[in-house]
């Protein structure tokens, strides 16, 4: 009996300090998953295949520009020019569209090979937001991908590295590791667990999903049908398990992608029904976005691998 007293006694006495020291080790590994200084290698690779992709939308935009960004066209700025969604096009005269559009060209196309990014990472984003936002009826997931990751590459020294602002100052000095690399990376990835998160949730509210009929009834869509997937029809159980698995797969990866040992195989299901909807639906611009956002999982020290070693520069941390 004493020693059953003394046991809850000390633990009694004891659990204020064990608080504490909890307290104390949650902070710093709240910390470091913030703020722990990282290479910009990550950042700077993503900067290249993001800013390929908005390059590339945005030079689309162009086959129809007066039709999207004129006030004669199908979308007068009176009607889409709400508050809380500016745009840099409202404030260009129909006249001035075409030269506007091709310099909007030439600052992605210098984003996008990482020359003067501190001036070029902000502009990317002002561009591609605009373009969204001046024609917001004709946007889709690849606007909403393409600008979070302009915003949050533009938070962080994204032109350190892979780019000409690297090489014209290579004889400057070493290459120094940043709290905001890590700061933009985990906002990246964070977004994604969002994102995930709340694309599963609201599956849940439609009949389809829950039946397992979602996939067969997307792939017998014909409008975004670029190859023949009526054989689903006849293998009713390989429909149902896509559909049952992609809902899981959501709802689960803000937890698993965490998981070192399970990341690989969570970002490959991702990868997959990306590609999938990109190759079966046309949608490859947005199947390609989201798998790009993946490579914000993958540790600075496996891009500068592909950079000739340099002994002035600063080693990366093992992992993100």
């Amino acid at each position: 009996m004493k020693n059953l007293i003394h046991l809850v006694y000390t633990a009694v006495l004891g659990l204020p300090r064990r608080l504490v020291t909890d307290g104390v080790d949650l902070a710093a590994a709240y910390h470091r998953f913030w703020f722990a200084p990282s290479a910009p290698h990550t950042l700077a690779f993503l900067r290249i295949l993001a800013g390929g992709m908005m390059l590339y939308s945005t030079a689309v935009w162009g086959m129809e520009l007066e039709a999207f960004f004129t006030d004669g066209g199908y979308q007068p700025s009176d009607l889409v020019n709400v508050p809380g969604a500016p745009s840099l096009w409202f404030f260009v005269p129909d006249a001035w569209v075409r030269p506007v559009h091709y310099l909007c060209l030439a600052a992605l196309a210098l984003y996008t090979i990482g020359a003067g990014t501190a001036v070029t990472k902000w502009l990317a984003f002002v561009i591609v937001a605009s373009y969204a936002q001046r024609a917001p009826m004709a946007t889709f997931g690849l606007d909403q991908i393409a600008s979070f990751l302009a915003l949050y590459l533009a938070l962080a020294p994204c032109g350190a590295a892979f780019s000409v602002d690297a090489l014209l100052r290579k004889s400057k000095g070493e290459l120094r590791l940043s709290s905001r690399n890590t700061i933009a990376t985990r906002l990246i990835q964070v977004h994604l667990c969002v994102l995930y998160t709340f694309a599963g949730l609201a599956k849940l509210k439609g009949e389809a999903w829950w039946d397992g009929t979602a996939i067969w009834k997307t792939a017998s869509n014909l409008e975004y049908q670029t190859t023949d997937l009526t054989w689903i029809a006849a293998v009713e159980p390989i429909g149902h398990f896509l559909t049952h698995m992609t809902v899981a797969w959501e709802l689960s990866f803000w937890a698993l992608v965490w998981k070192p040992r399970l990341r690989p195989y969570v970002l490959a299901i991702g990868t997959s029904m990306h590609l999938g909807i990109g190759a079966f639906l046309g949608m490859w611009t947005f199947g390609l976005v989201m798998t790009f956002a993946y490579f914000a999982f993958v540790p600075p020290m496996v891009f500068q691998a592909l950079r000739k070693p340099s002994p002035a520069a600063s080693p990366a941390p093992e992992t993100l």
